[in-house]
């Protein structure tokens, strides 16, 4: 079932995840969703966990409106997750909830909540890079919060996980640390009460925190670029190189950590300049046989200058092959999450948040791969269901009938996501029905490819349950956040009732929990504009 793409590729099965909590009759586009779709793109589930739009000349249906007629075929859609790293609104949440705040409504993005979370793999299938579990759960309307009388729901979840690599097995890196100075960056990384880990309290001191950490997920022969900005740019270090020349790891990185000591907050925001001093510096060092790669950390702030979004597209691709791809990471609780999330999207690059210094320990530790090295690249997911079933629910970012209203994606190394659709029927769904899963990539000759998996509803029923249920209530939070669902219609539901002891179910029953008692709490402090 392995083949190369001579033309566009063939409906695949829509093998959607229902999402579980995910929306309680929501219309229209999401509040303070991020979908980078073109105009005209399309989410069939209307009102899914992503942004989206409808597509122009045809009708999926809106949220709740089980009659609409749709124009087209609509039962199949191509579907993005964003990139599997992309986690910033999640972290920020979670973080503000934690400490007792509202989130802000644009932080509620579904898919960045569910790629940040790791559910498990069960009876997975390899389907080209990715292996695949795929589970349906026999759900409701009411349960799922869906504003519909018809109670023939199926829930489908996706399991995907992508390739892995170790430190030691990942090809050599020449990385371009692009850091804010301004002054902005002397603030508090939160303003809140918060204990203090080593001493660290402003978003400068988190960044020289964080490069500290950097230091030791680095091997022999990777190249190190700092570039710092404020009023203007200037370069810092130039290709740096990791040796092992020292008799200490400590010893062999210290150039790298006595700079990122200097690093110091003042002036303005010219990001602009940053950013193009960045990629010429990346260039000067560009290495064929590296992974090249920008990362900027910033509070995203801008101020002077224009941001020249082209800079980063034009370097995206070098000679025909991969070029140098962007990041980013948002410094402290109270950076410009939507902005540095546009510019990530167009370097198609990871996006998080280093909110505490505990963070820090994450992006740069366990979770630094995800910065370092493409694994599969302009993937897209497409799915194929029956005539007779609805999309009723997703949690995409993108979704559309229309392949080029979907942006194809790079899928880091250590990677997981999980996706979450719904489905509904006049009648009760067949258990013969048959749902299809395609994935289309490149591969590392440059080559298009695809790969699809499917799928008899009745072989599925049942498997991953506690998955899919728990990304329920995973979308379940991100639905709250977003002012999409209310407490009440969470609260009868009985999603958060199911006896379900996965981790994820746990930990996410009790965010919902501590969201809705501060929503009740006329003291709490209100959600961030």
């Amino acid at each position: 079932m392995f083949e190369k793409l001579n033309k566009p590729s063939m409906p695949l099965a829509r093998l959607a995840l229902v999402s579980g909590i995910l929306l309680s009759g929501c219309t229209g586009e999401e509040t303070g969703s991020s979908s980078t779709a073109a105009s005209g793109s399309s989410n069939p589930a209307n009102g899914g966990g992503g942004a989206a739009t409808t597509d122009t000349g045809s009708s999926t249906g809106v949220a709740g409106d089980e009659t609409s007629l749709p124009l087209e075929d609509t039962s199949h859609f191509y579907f993005s997750y964003d990139d599997s790293a992309s986690t910033a609104s999640r972290d920020l949440a979670l973080f503000y909830l934690d400490q007792g705040l509202l989130p802000n409504a644009s932080w509620g993005r579904a898919y960045e909540y569910l790629n940040a979370e790791t559910f498990g793999a069960f009876s997975p299938q390899k389907v080209g890079p990715f292996d695949l579990s795929v589970g349906a759960y026999s759900s409701s309307a009411a349960e799922l919060m869906i504003d519909s009388e018809l109670e023939n729901v199926a829930a489908l979840g996706v399991n995907v996980v992508g390739p892995s690599l170790s430190q030691e097995e990942r090809p050599n890196l020449v990385l371009t640390l692009l850091v804010d100075t301004s002054g902005s960056m002397r603030s508090d990384f939160h303003t809140g009460v918060f204990e203090s880990i080593d001493g660290v309290r402003t978003r400068m001191e988190l960044v020289r925190y964080g490069i500290d950490k950097l230091r030791f997920s680095l091997k022999p022969g990777d190249e190190i670029n700092l570039v710092e900005f404020n009023n203007e740019a200037q370069v810092l270090l130039e290709g740096w190189e990791y040796s092992t020349a020292g008799t200490s790891v400590h010893q062999d990185t210290l150039a790298l950590y006595n700079e990122s000591q200097k690093l110091a907050a003042d002036g303005t925001t010219n990001l602009d300049a940053g950013i193009t001093l960045a990629y010429q510096v990346a260039n000067r060092t560009y290495d064929q046989h590296k992974a090249n790669r920008v990362i900027m950390l910033t509070d995203a702030y801008a101020n002077t200058g224009q941001t020249d979004s082209s800079v980063i597209a034009n370097n995206l691709t070098i000679n025909g092959m991969e070029g140098i791809n962007f990041s980013g990471i948002g410094i402290g609780s109270g950076f410009n999450e939507g902005f540095l999330n546009e510019l990530t999207d167009i370097g198609k690059g990871t996006y998080s948040a280093l909110v505490t210094p505990a963070d820090a320990t994450r992006l740069f530790g366990d979770g630094f791969m995800r910065f370092v090295e493409v694994a599969v690249e302009n993937v897209r997911f497409h799915l194929d269901f029956p005539a007779t079933w609805r999309s009723v629910v997703s949690a995409a970012e993108e979704s559309s009938t229309n392949q080029s209203n979907v942006q194809t994606v790079n899928y880091s190394y250590n990677s997981e996501q999980f996706f979450f659709e719904a489905f509904s029927s006049d009648l009760p769904i067949p258990t013969t029905d048959e749902v299809t899963l395609t994935v289309s990539w490149t591969d590392t000759d440059g080559e298009d490819q695809q790969d699809s998996l499917t799928l008899v509803l009745g072989n599925i029923l049942g498997a991953g349950e506690d998955r899919i249920q728990a990304a329920a209530a995973v979308v379940g939070l991100a639905k709250l956040v977003s002012g999409t669902v209310n407490c009440g219609q969470i609260d009868n539901s009985g999603l958060l009732e199911l006896p379900n002891d996965h981790e994820v179910f746990k930990a996410y029953t009790a965010a919902i929990d501590q969201y809705c008692k501060l929503k009740d709490d006329d003291s709490a402090i209100p959600a961030v504009e």
